[in-house]
């Protein structure tokens, strides 16, 4: 009875290994069927560097912390090799250094703090509940404040306690601080959607903005300048993804989804490059189109030319050590020291798990590299079986 088991099991895999070769091929040549089967033998292989960067930051001693959907990591060397900290693998959708040095992490589980470079980690909870945390902020002489799927939090203890402070139930989606020490809150929620700044010292707001989709990120420029991504979802397909004001919020200019050069669905994040241009971190959104990556503009929105990451949802770009720029990606961290025209990437020691990575096709080539194309981590190619793996240039 054992032996007719083995047997069947065995017509099995072989009827799996002659279907696969024969729907997908190797290296683009014919289908080839195996001289003989015998004894299968699997071994894990080494895990890819790369992985879902989803937040990005610097502290002034110029360790760099990346929030992964699997926790946390650190770097000492401006991003050339990463470690992981012992935050539990969770998404960690928001970094944010204090005044006096202390990380903290918006994560799906609430809010974490490190006061060692981000190697370790405390929960810092109390009054959130079971808040997924989407951004953090500082304003002076009133503490922390964390915009979560349940409304604003804050907190003038270091993230001891938290209070509910205003928008209670409503998804606060991100955080800003203008010029003049005043929050920017980007909402969504029944009547509260848009953009929305706190009048001076006191608990009410005043709304600048009113839109149908999310508001991703938020950006006030030294001269007072506010910049706004936001995304199209399956009922706006073509709504405006870009907002900038030069009044202090009192009118704005817009940029629709897939015009005037930006051919993307969002803009996830902002960032004002040392040649005073703007850099938008595209990707993602609920319509399936555009190109994706990176975007400049040098008339301040009016137009905007591709500059690289293209295919790539980029989460986060921040400025880096030395006029660098870093952005996290689907595919892993990469860095640019030509302002976004070239990058390389910075992942080693981002090592992510098998099991959150989209293999579409493998393919052998005539050389015997196996070539894995997935879905948010690019083309891998590997030179011993499969064994470790190495993401290919973009």
């Amino acid at each position: 009875m054992k032996m007719k088991i083995e047997k069947h099991f065995l017509y099995l895999v072989l009827l799996i290994v002659i279907l696969f070769q024969v729907t997908f091929g190797c290296g683009g040549g014919n289908p080839t069927t195996p001289k003989s089967v015998g004894t299968i033998e699997w071994q894990h292989t080494e895990q890819p560097y790369g992985g879902k960067i989803l937040c990005l930051a610097v502290d002034e001693a110029k360790t760099m912390f990346a929030g992964t959907q699997f926790g946390a990591f650190y770097s000492t060397d401006f991003g050339q090799r990463w470690n992981k900290s012992n935050l539990p693998d969770i998404p960690v959708k928001a970094l944010h250094v204090s005044s006096n040095g202390i990380v903290f992490a918006g994560t799906g589980n609430g809010v974490f703090s490190s006061i060692d470079g981000g190697r370790n980690w405390q929960e810092m909870n109390a009054g959130l509940g079971e808040s997924v945390i989407n951004a953090i902020v500082e304003k002076t002489n009133e503490g922390l404040l964390a915009g979560s799927d349940a409304g604003l939090f804050v907190s003038t203890n270091l993230g001891q306690s938290w209070s509910i402070e205003s928008f209670q139930d409503t998804l606060i989606s991100a955080l800003a601080i203008d010029n003049n020490d005043r929050i920017l809150v980007g909402a969504r929620g029944g009547d509260q959607a848009g953009i929305f700044r706190q009048l001076d010292d006191t608990t009410q707001w005043k709304q600048l903005l009113s839109l149908q989709t999310a508001i991703l990120t938020m950006l006030v420029r030294p001269d007072g300048q506010i910049l706004a991504g936001s995304t199209t979802d399956d009922f706006f397909p073509n709504s405006v993804i870009f907002y900038h004001s030069t009044d202090n919020g009192v009118s704005w200019r817009r940029t629709s989804a897939f015009s005037n050069g930006l051919n993307a669905g969002a803009v996830r994040s902002l960032l004002i490059t040392p040649g005073n241009a703007i850099l938008a971190a595209t990707g993602g959104g609920d319509v399936g189109e555009g190109d994706d990556g990176l975007f400049l503009s040098r008339d301040f929105g009016s137009t905007w030319n591709q500059v690289g990451l293209s295919s790539n949802v980029v989460f986060s770009v921040i400025e880096g050590p030395n006029a660098t720029i870093f952005a996290g990606t689907s595919s892993g961290v990469l860095m640019s020291s030509t302002e976004g025209q070239t990058w390389s990437f910075q992942s080693q020691g981002l090592n992510f798990p098998w099991e959150s990575v989209d293999i579409h096709f493998l393919l052998e080539s005539s050389d015997g590299k196996i070539l894995a194309g997935t879905a948010h981590h690019g083309l891998l190619f590997s030179t011993n079986q499969g064994m470790s793996w190495t993401q290919m240039g973009l």
